[in-house]
């Protein structure tokens, strides 16, 4: 019987356990990266990836990736990555807190989707790096469903 426990924890371990929302790097030096949770939602031909941040004050955007699809061949439920120039032409971040502090300059990253379905219910994952002009750094991970607004 105490078999039957472990073995959904081999199978999670097996299969590379799961993905979390993530935010890290180098800039968390200057500005707080905590978050309480992720949101995913497309308007129009935009992705928007924000990592969302509650207190008794009201809402922060910790960090707000935009990723402007039009002109990229979207696959249906499948891998996407975007780098270099591609990247900076089709990615606005954007931060949005109490203290109006907000990010530097990007100079230069990638994005790298897992899975996207772009369409509401559809489901996005993956990572980003941006590097800034001042060589600090800013991580990510995402996953979940998005939702149409």
């Amino acid at each position: 019987m105490k078999n039957l426990f472990f073995l959904p924890i081999v199978i999670l371990l097996a299969s590379g356990g799961c993905s979390h929302d993530s935010l890290e790097g180098s800039i968390g030096d200057r500005l707080s990266l905590d978050f309480d949770y992720l949101q995913i939602r497309k308007q129009q031909l935009f992705l928007i990836i924000e990592y969302i941040k509650e207190s008794n004050r009201g809402v922060e955007k910790i960090c707000k990736l935009t990723v402007d699809t039009q002109g990229l061949e979207l696959p249906d439920g499948g891998s996407l990555d975007l780098e270099d120039d591609v990247f900076l032409s089709h990615i606005e971040l954007q931060r949005t807190t109490f203290e109006n502090d907000s990010f530097p300059q990007v100079k230069d990253g990638y994005i790298h989707f897992s899975h996207i379905d772009f369409r509401d219910n559809g489901k996005a994952e993956g990572k980003f790096l941006c590097i800034f002009v001042d060589s600090l750094t800013l991580r990510g991970e995402f996953t979940g469903n998005i939702e149409e607004i």
